[in-house]
């Protein structure tokens, strides 16, 4: 239902009115747990269509090998079906064709909620694509894309994904992955569209030459942590295959967003600190952008210890922090030397303390951290603010499970310093 009128002109108002027929379906037939609501045939089209993704979440997630994990046993025929539930398979009829009528006509006697309408319609303000093209609901959609992405060079992919976090963009006739507003992209990394995804792209090709540099395969398991709204998630749709592209976030609303927008990898909500619910040694490659550039020492070291936690040995983890020419340019603002390249610059130099202290004490190898002086966000402050650490500090605190493989502080390549790292094949006895 969903899917057909997401497609309709009235889609911004279809999904407070399901859940409003939802609530009706509820009320009028308390047992809807028995799934009688649905008849046999139908349910053995559904298990069939999903019972080898059924197999294979049982596999990766549960451990089971099992051809089969349910009782996939249908003996009741639709004519049975039919009789007995004659009362339900007619409230749905009449709900259904109510359902078209209040959307053919705009909605206008629903009886729902304007406040609930609004405040949907609020938060979905100039989001692009809020509805899921038909080219996306293929089995095959994830390989279609993926093609046409690999048949475009690095930076051609790039410049195509930037463009579509601004407009809707259809690549060789198959619609590319919608972005958050502009507004909201700004929000969360100070810039939007082409010129956030050429920042992101930087640290995209730096990780494609990492792989390359250690003679590594395409990722059959790839976690972006510390995903935000998604950009590079959908630039790594281009070397993960399908099943393989996973993403977290603490933010329910980062999540929302990239669920909304980017249907081809699956986005977990995590907490501010861990654990994480995956299983032990299941990615090949975890990558965390301006993640470690926010978090205060304590939490930064429970991570650390979770992430190598499920990383595969031999798997790879690189990840930046605040590079220390940021400092520079904090002080040439306060002089006037130079103009903000942002909000978020504005106001470091105005609530970040003395810079040559800081400096002093990353010479020296400490992990400096400096918590905001308001909240931001949802985010908590004893956990959140700006965070410094040396290449020193990594290796002798951070690294006791993982390998330290290198530590990048070059803004020409990278717009923050980024630290390889990789857990040994042989786990230290």
């Amino acid at each position: 239902m969903v899917r057909y009128y997401n497609t309709r002109p009235t889609k911004d108002k279809v999904v407070p009115l399901l859940w409003h027929l939802g609530i009706k379906l509820i009320k009028l037939l308390p047992d809807l747990s028995r799934y009688d609501l649905i008849p046999p045939s139908e349910k053995k089209r559904i298990l069939d269509y999903y019972r080898e993704s059924n197999r294979k979440l049982c596999r990766e997630y549960l451990g089971i090998d099992a051809d089969t994990w349910f009782d996939e046993t249908i003996s009741e025929t639709d004519e049975d079906w039919k009789k007995e539930h004659a009362f339900e398979g007619n409230q749905i009829v009449r709900l259904s064709k109510a359902v078209l009528r209040l959307i053919d006509n705009k909605i206008k006697d629903l009886d729902i909620s304007q406040n609930t309408i609004s405040k949907e319609n609020a938060t979905n303000k100039n989001i692009l694509g809020r509805y899921v093209p038909n080219e996306w609901q293929i089995k095959e959609a994830y390989t279609k894309l993926q093609q046409l992405a690999q048949n475009l060079s690095v930076d051609e992919w790039i410049e195509v994904v930037g463009k579509s976090c601004e407009s809707p963009t259809v690549l060789d006739g198959f619609p590319m992955p919608t972005a958050p507003s502009n507004e909201v992209q700004v929000r969360f990394v100070g810039s939007y569209g082409r010129y956030t995804l050429r920042e992101a792209g930087k640290f995209y090709k730096f990780v494609l030459s990492v792989f390359e540099q250690m003679n590594q395969t395409a990722p059959s398991k790839f976690l972006d942590f510390g995903c935000g709204w998604g950009r590079f998630t959908r630039l790594f749709l281009r070397e993960v295959p399908e099943g393989g592209l996973y993403a977290a976030d603490p933010w329910p609303y980062a999540i929302n967003l990239c669920r909304t927008h980017f249907p081809f990898a699956c986005f977990v909500q995590s907490d501010y600190l861990p654990p994480l619910p995956f299983r032990e040694k299941y990615f090949d490659v975890i990558i965390a952008y301006s993640v470690f550039s926010h978090l205060a020492e304590h939490a930064a070291k429970l991570w650390f210890a979770e992430l190598s936690r499920i990383l595969k040995p031999g798997g790879l983890f690189i990840a930046t922090t605040r590079g220390p020419w940021l400092l520079e340019h904090i002080e040439e603002i306060r002089k006037g030397q130079r103009k903000p390249y942002n909000t978020w610059q504005e106001g470091l130099a105005k609530f970040l303390p003395d810079t040559q202290k800081i400096i002093s004490d990353l010479e020296a190898g400490k992990f400096v951290f400096v918590p905001y002086p308001y909240h931001k966000g949802a985010l908590p402050r004893d956990i959140y603010g700006e965070a410094f650490i040396p290449k020193t500090y990594i290796c002798a605190a951070l690294c006791k499970d993982l390998k330290f493989i290198d530590y990048i502080a070059d803004p020409q390549r990278v717009v923050q310093a980024v630290f390889v790292l990789q857990k040994p094949l042989k786990e230290a006895k």
